[in-house]
């Protein structure tokens, strides 16, 4: 072989050293949940915040209940995180520290559980956001808690939904229309920033129309449709 050969050679086999000396290296800088979880409850809250993430990633169940602590994190950029990193697991193991979670003073943190309780979309919490979309005294968690109905098409709370289209804030109004929508799929042409009068009227509508729908027999195959679907 030439010279010339001989060497390329060479510089091929000390990149691919330097190669496996880097990934080793990498993979040895790896962190483990231990780790990430130290990380998680010390340091700046951007570090916390990226250790919750990775976290959520690691897919260890049993960080579910060192989420929940820090969920109750004085910072509200950590406990926010903490909450949607709780959301991402999904299945009924999170839904009981995601609504120990809601009795959190800070809206930030209610409107994020509001939302990991739709993305789980465990139907039997349907009563627990109806209740959140009737009473917080937080219109973007009442926001939150009404687009989660939806997700779950939890149909006993079309009630409520109906009447939160009257709601002062426009997000709220906004997004009980588009729960409505994808429970009943009528909207009767809603919109929510339509002029006061308009928006009276067509919810008035909708509540007569809902009324008349639940003693069709239409209604007793929708509740059938969703309590058999997903």
């Amino acid at each position: 072989m030439q010279r010339g050969n001989w060497r390329l050679v060479g510089l091929l086999g000390v990149a691919l050293a330097l190669g496996v000396t880097w990934l080793v290296l990498r993979g040895g800088r790896e962190p483990s949940p231990g780790n990430l979880m130290v990380q998680a409850r010390s340091g700046t809250a951007e570090e916390r915040v990226e250790a919750i993430r990775e976290l959520s990633r690691a897919a260890v169940v049993e960080q579910v209940s060192a989420l929940a602590e820090l969920a109750q994190d004085a910072n509200t950029q950590v406990a926010t995180e903490a909450v949607r990193a709780i959301g991402r697991w999904g299945g009924a193991p999170v839904v009981e520290p995601l609504k120990k979670s809601y009795g959190d003073p800070r809206p930030e943190v209610r409107e994020q559980v509001m939302v990991a309780l739709g993305e789980v979309g465990d139907r039997s919490v349907g009563a627990f956001l109806q209740e959140a979309a009737e009473k917080d005294a937080s219109a973007e968690v009442q926001a939150s808690a009404s687009s989660a109905l939806g997700r779950v098409r939890y149909v006993d709370a079309m009630p409520t939904l109906l009447k939160l289209l009257e709601h002062p804030s426009e997000r709220v109004r906004r997004s009980a229309a588009a729960s409505i929508r994808r429970i009943w799929t009528f909207d009767h042409g809603f919109k929510a920033d339509d002029p006061p009068e308009k928006r009276r009227s067509l919810a008035a509508a909708m509540r007569h129309h809902w009324d008349i729908y639940c003693q069709s027999e239409a209604y007793q195959a929708l509740r059938q449709n969703i309590e058999e679907g997903p």
